[in-house]
């Protein structure tokens, strides 16, 4: 996971990525579209493009955001 601030972006590679030439290289652009169709499935959007970044802002409630981590952990076990 990489952020800045409240927006934060998952890669899915075996190191932080550097630049977009090294996400282009190594991030799994097929898991990337499985792991958000499957968000999505479950009631949590993101944006169904990979590399596509999501926000936290005031308006998620810390109960929101429990629950989106818990059904982010259930779909990353899942797939």
């Amino acid at each position: 996971i990489a952020r800045n601030g409240s927006a934060f972006c998952a890669y899915f590679m075996d190191h932080a990525p550097v630049d977009w030439h090294d996400v282009l290289a190594h991030h799994d652009f097929d898991y990337d579209r499985r792991y958000r169709l499957a968000l999505i499935e479950q009631g949590i959007y993101h944006f169904p493009m990979p590399c596509k970044q999501g926000s936290v802002s005031a308006a998620h409630s810390e109960a929101d955001i429990e629950h989106t981590l818990n059904i982010t952990r259930e779909v990353v076990e899942a797939l």
